[in-house]
């Protein structure tokens, strides 16, 4: 019962599957250029959903605590979980953001051992003005993912968003909530295109009516996607991001078996992100050099994270107990461009 449609679409943009063709037409599964709709960043993970807005008024509703939510979420086999949603708390640390924190290192606290998942936050849409990062996303370990611009001319949407911005990926959209947070962290971490997001359009049940979307139908008339531009659309880009990241990391430096940390995962996806320095801030100058509270560390680059560039992987394999102990290692720089 998706009744504004905005999970659905949110769902695909991290792991939806369309390799169908055909581009005219009120079934159009690809746009004039070739894009299928709907193809998420990580089509072949398998995807839960859990319904935290209620159909009858749409309010917030987890039906107990985040906790039991996130530890039934775990239980049922979820590693990367992508929340787009949060409150508008200016930049404050609040308690449900300290929950997430501790959620990140064991979703399941009633379990012996620590069984750790990757949390991926919207910024939030509170505008370009400093300190208006929203809650969760204020917590230390999760991943607070902001917007840059996609690229697609698709007219002014329902939500007021115009093709001028959506027209350049090394843009910050106006919109996006920025850092730095009420205790001067660096926020957002990352960014991600959302603009003119496409996605699917639940297609069972008769409940569904587009509140949560931007355009209900998108190409006009058509029924199996939707539009949307927020934060929200840029998050999940990052959730199917940690998914590939994940599943790469067991493979190549896990030994076939263990996955990375959820903060080795943060680390891969800050350190290979692209810097947007130069384009525009959203607020009517250039954003700066990463890291900063417009950008973050940048934005989110799969090529990047998985290209030949050496490097050196070292998760949670050193632990420094005493007050004044210290770890130092010494690097020659290969590639002074990178």
């Amino acid at each position: 019962r998706d009744c504004g449609g905005h999970g659905t679409n949110v769902a695909s943009i991290a792991a939806g599957f369309n390799d169908s063709t055909g581009s005219t037409g009120s079934t159009a599964v690809e746009d004039a250029s070739g894009f299928n709709y709907g193809l998420g960043i990580a089509p072949r993970a398998r995807l839960g959903a859990s319904k935290i807005f209620r159909c009858s008024d749409g309010g917030f509703d987890v039906g107990g605590s985040l906790t039991s939510l996130t530890a039934a979420a775990y239980g049922a086999g979820a590693r990367v979980s992508n929340n787009s949603w949060g409150a508008d708390t200016g930049g404050g640390y609040n308690s449900d953001s300290q929950e997430y924190d501790s959620l990140v290192r064991d979703a399941q606290p009633s379990v012996a051992g620590n069984q750790q998942i990757v949390e991926v936050f919207a910024a939030g849409n509170a505008g370009s003005g400093a300190n208006t990062i929203g809650a969760p996303g204020t917590a230390k370990n999760v991943l607070a993912v902001g917007a840059s611009e996609s690229v697609r001319p698709a007219g002014t949407d329902g939500c007021g968003v115009t093709d001028s911005q959506a027209n350049s990926a090394n843009d910050v959209v106006s919109f996006s909530s920025r850092g730095p947070t009420d205790d001067q962290r660096t926020k957002p971490d990352v960014i991600a295109p959302g603009t003119h997001v496409t996605g699917a359009s639940p297609q069972v049940g008769g409940d569904y009516n587009g509140s949560g979307t931007c355009n209900e139908q998108f190409p006009s008339g058509n029924t199996l996607y939707s539009l949307v531009s927020g934060t929200s659309q840029a998050t999940p880009e990052a959730s199917g991001m940690a998914a590939l990241v994940r599943d790469w990391y067991r493979r190549e430096h896990g030994g076939g078996t263990t996955p990375p940390s959820p903060a080795m995962t943060k680390a891969i996806m800050v350190n290979t992100a692209t810097d947007v320095a130069g384009g525009s801030n959203g607020k009517g100058g250039t954003t700066a050099n990463v890291p900063n509270g417009d950008q973050g560390w940048g934005r989110i680059n799969l090529g990047s994270a998985f290209d030949s560039t050496t490097r050196s992987f070292r998760d949670q394999q050193i632990v420094l107990r005493e007050t004044g102990e210290e770890l130092r290692r010494t690097y020659d720089i290969a590639d002074g461009s990178k």
